[in-house]
């Protein structure tokens, strides 16, 4: 709630966990997605990618990765998607 209320469109990524402790993260990219369509937002989780594809790809999830992943990975993917959200921006 309190990461929701300090959000600004001067967001270049989200880094979502799907499986929150008191919360959905499909639920709160839905909210997020209400407000912001443009930030970027990568689904971090457990769970088998096709267990929640249909999901997340519902609610506008751009990419879906595996935890843990190697640092490596996520640098990569991170650095993909701002550059993607860059060149929409420009």
């Amino acid at each position: 709630q309190e990461a929701l209320k300090a959000m600004t469109p001067d967001l270049n990524l989200i880094l979502m966990d799907i499986g929150l402790p008191d919360s959905s993260g499909i639920e709160i990219t839905r909210y997020i997605r209400s407000q912001y369509q443009q930030i970027p937002i990568i689904a971090l989780t457990a769970y088998p990618k096709e267990m929640i594809a249909d999901q997340c790809n519902a609610v506008g999830i751009n990419a879906i990765v595996p935890k843990p992943l190697p640092m490596s990975d996520l640098a990569a993917l991170v650095q993909h998607w701002l550059k993607q959200n860059w060149a929409q921006l420009n």
